[in-house]
């Protein structure tokens, strides 16, 4: 099993799910900025799936999520997007099996659900790289934590990096960052963990492992 980790974020992949929370509230991506841009890894797929989240039709549903993709594109174009990690000319044997995993875990998951061809993609490539780093991974998909668990990544939601960025800073205020999560669950922004008051935000709750 991980370790789980004590209340200090250290180096870590961004997926696409946390990327998309920063690109929705403003005021968390510059908490998030503040305390740990410089920890923060992207790969080319992830980035490559912002760029398809800002530029495809919407369902009925998911303007924010675009909104959100397109204020990613807008903050990060200098730092994190610009040194993406590129994908793999020649997968290895080990993101192969990855990739695998994410796949059998995802059809268990949702079985009468269709997957698109490189939903997988950015998952993957965290996973491989948090692995070949010693790096933790910042998920909201499920699927994905499961997997990591199972190559021994250390895993956050975008709400565990909230708790401890409350209780290591104090530019924002617990109601504040409580309200801006119910804003990105709102605008169909998956932040990892649905939580039900600011209580839920105290470091005790931390679930990353």
């Amino acid at each position: 099993m991980p370790q789980t980790p004590n209340s200090s974020l250290g180096v870590h992949f961004l997926d696409t799910g946390p990327l998309l929370c920063l690109g929705g509230s403003n005021r968390l991506a510059e908490m998030f900025d503040a305390g740990y841009l410089s920890l923060a890894r992207v790969v080319e797929a992830v980035v490559q799936e912002i760029r398809r989240k800002a530029t495809e039709p919407p369902p009925q549903r998911g303007t924010g999520v675009r909104k959100a993709a397109r204020a990613v594109q807008g903050r990060y174009r200098a730092t994190l997007l610009t040194q993406a990690i590129p994908s793999s000319v020649a997968e290895s044997s080990e993101l192969c099996k990855i990739r695998d995993t994410l796949s059998t875990l995802a059809q268990e998951d949702r079985p009468n659900k269709g997957l698109h061809p490189s939903e997988n993609l950015g998952e993957a490539e965290c996973i491989h790289w948090a692995v070949l780093q010693s790096a933790d991974l910042v998920t909201c998909d499920a699927v994905a934590r499961k997997a990591a668990h199972q190559f021994y990544v250390t895993c956050w939601s975008f709400v565990d990096v909230v708790r401890v960025a409350l209780a290591d800073q104090t530019g924002v205020r617990r109601n504040e960052a409580y309200r801006d999560l119910l804003t990105l669950e709102r605008s169909d922004i998956n932040t990892g963990e649905h939580i039900y008051s600011q209580l839920d935000l105290d470091l005790a709750n931390l679930k990353a492992g």
